[in-house]
């Protein structure tokens, strides 16, 4: 869990990058003085907040990078999971208008692995004996069932909001498939098939409701714990390769993984890689240095996670003369191929890439002359260090001292405290409150607030898109939205209220989707502005004088969808905006051009 969590934060930074200044920056659709204004919650506190510069923004973002990456190797695993979850809360406070329910789960997960032993498998703090070897495969403790009431509690409240008609009648996905904005090509195939739409209809909320329960079955646990892990799983990739949900699938898939039992790694996992690792190439032979603790654990770990063959030797390098003196000479490990030859350093890690069934293809670039000049460095850095960094195979835990047992008996109450007082906030979503409001800063001071409504009580009905009309200098009248939400693609595009023919690619991804869909809400008109003058300034910037933007209008086509087996309803504009790009200049009258069939008068 704690790999795929990092992984996932990574990507969502690469993600979001695409849009730094737009999203982030004080010249995009949200500057920071008006974010502070129009959020009004003192609770939210963004680092991102101290510069409105993409250049800081991008710094920001390459930090939260390098704590992911050492949240997925497991090393300073505590401090990376810390550090990712600051920056994450800070990021999250940056923007509101762009986030979705994916980003909920995300940082609640990642909340509670601040207390989950995360780094007890498959880590660097692990290999450098950082932290002892765990005494069994379960780890039983308040913090894992605190997780584990977490991910009950987000699938069982999912289910329990879907309390709308379409979801107790078997038209909730006929009416979740319509919104063009988010359907996929198997979510259509899907939805030309009304029985099949009905029979997953059913599935869905009945899993949602009921399925995590098999997360506390006492008897067979460790099976029933899989079974259920696997299906929201397939759950999960049914949903995605029916929406476009961005990253909710991979979250919610990875917000589990850790429930998953000794019995899923060995008679599941372990027997498949004994199946990939076969296919290796045989040989191979790694000779590390034997005082070294540190090194045989590695050696170890690149073993596995490369998938080499079984017949791989790993020794060490005092088994044999010769091969002692090539490490002492050389001070570096020995590998050697089926041919006899023989690799050092940097060379080495690249023989070992090659023989992987796997990876082999990350050995091509490594033989680049700048990659391995680098490769070469690091690894004469790691080197001259060794002996530094060389510990025991192993270490035990030390007797646990008064203050030790003092902060875990606190911990503890702290993380009951925390469990109980999620589990009532999700009560309070289905109606019954029972946290009283002076004890809301909880949640969103550590943003545990959550509410699990995903197509809830209902599905939309609404879906639509956007035209925005805006008129130039020289009065010629084009559809800025056809540029793209950041005016990316360059052209002059006629003015056309039609319906495009894939909705869901208007949007560069997500977050875009996700902010244009908020804005167009009652509810956050006040953020219009903010995009209004975005597309000014973007605009005008790239565009000569007669060119200018002087004016538009911000319309929105809402499409209704109609019930099953009626007709479909044509689109109505609502106009969401309107907005002048300079003041004191009066737009000139569009040119006198008969407008095409398909305008709106």
């Amino acid at each position: 869990m704690r790999i795929s969590i990092g992984g996932i934060i990574l990507l969502d930074l690469i993600h979001r990058a695409a849009s730094l200044g737009a999203h982030y920056g004080d010249l995009g659709v949200l500057p920071r003085a008006d974010a502070i204004t129009l959020s009004g919650n003192k609770f939210f506190i963004s680092l991102h907040m101290i510069s409105g510069l993409p250049l800081v923004q991008g710094i920001i973002f390459l930090t939260a990078g390098v704590f992911a990456v050492m949240l997925m190797i497991g090393y300073r695993t505590r401090l990376a999971a810390i550090a990712s979850w600051v920056l994450l809360l800070s990021l999250q406070a940056r923007n509101p208008m762009v986030l979705q329910g994916a980003d909920i789960v995300l940082r609640i997960t990642l909340f509670w692995m601040l207390f989950l032993p995360t780094s007890s498998r498959w880590s660097l703090d692990r290999i450098l004996g950082r932290i002892p070897k765990p005494r069994t495969l379960y780890i039983v403790s308040v913090a894992t069932f605190a997780y584990l009431i977490q991910i009950g509690v987000f699938y069982l409240f999912t289910g329990i909001l879907k309390t709308g008609t379409p979801w107790h009648d078997g038209t909730a996905l006929y009416y979740a498939l319509s919104v063009d904005q988010l359907v996929r090509h198997f979510g259509r195939f899907i939805l030309s098939h009304p029985v099949l739409s009905s029979a997953l209809t059913h599935f869905t909320i009945n899993l949602e409701t009921y399925g995590a329960a098999l997360f506390f079955i006492p008897w067979k646990r460790g099976f029933f714990q899989m079974v259920g892990v696997l299906l929201f799983a397939i759950f999960q990739v049914g949903a995605n390769i029916s929406f476009h949900l961005g990253l909710f699938g991979p979250i919610a898939i990875a917000a589990t993984l850790g429930i998953l039992p000794p019995y899923f790694w060995d008679s599941v996992v372990a027997p498949l890689r004994k199946k990939i690792a076969a296919r290796g190439t045989t040989g191979l032979a790694i000779y590390f240095d034997g005082n070294c603790g540190f090194c045989k654990e590695m050696v170890l770990v690149i073993k596995k996670i490369m998938f080499l063959s079984p017949g791989t030797i790993t020794e060490t390098a005092s088994s044999e003369s010769g091969t002692l003196s090539l490490l002492q000479e050389k001070n570096s490990w020995v590998v050697r191929n089926a041919s006899g030859h023989e690799f050092f350093g940097f060379r080495a890690l690249r023989e070992v890439f090659r023989h992987s069934p796997v990876f082999f293809w990350i050995a091509y670039p490594m033989q680049l002359p700048g990659v391995r000049d680098i490769g070469e460095w690091i690894y004469g850095r790691i080197a001259q260090s060794r002996l530094q960094i060389c510990l025991p195979e192993d270490i035990s835990p030390l007797t646990e001292t008064v203050t030790a047992r003092i902060f875990r008996m606190g911990k503890n109450v702290l993380i009951i405290f925390l469990t109980v007082y999620v589990v009532l906030l999700n009560v309070g979503t289905a109606g019954v409150r029972i946290i009283p409001r002076n004890m809301e800063w909880i949640a969103l001071t550590t943003r545990l607030d959550q509410s699990f409504n995903m197509f809830a009580p209902a599905p939309l009905t609404d879906d639509g898109w956007y035209v925005i009309p805006g008129v130039l200098a020289d009065g010629r009248e084009i559809n800025l939205f056809k540029n793209g939400p950041m005016l990316s693609k360059p052209g002059f595009f006629p003015v056309s209220y039609a319906k495009p023919d894939a909705l869901a690619r208007m949007y560069p991804d997500q977050r875009w989707q996700k902010y244009l869909m908020n804005i167009a809400e009652k509810e956050h008109s006040e953020y219009r502005m903010d995009y209004g003058k975005y597309l000014c300034r973007t605009w005008n910037a790239h565009h000569e004088r007669s060119e200018k933007l002087l004016t538009f209008k911000m319309i929105f086509m809402l499409e209704q969808t109609p019930p099953p087996g009626t007709p479909e309803r044509s689109a109505q504009p609502m106009t969401l905006w309107q907005h002048r790009c300079f003041e004191n200049i009066p737009p000139p009258a569009p040119r006198n051009v008969a407008p095409p069939t398909n305008q709106i008068p």
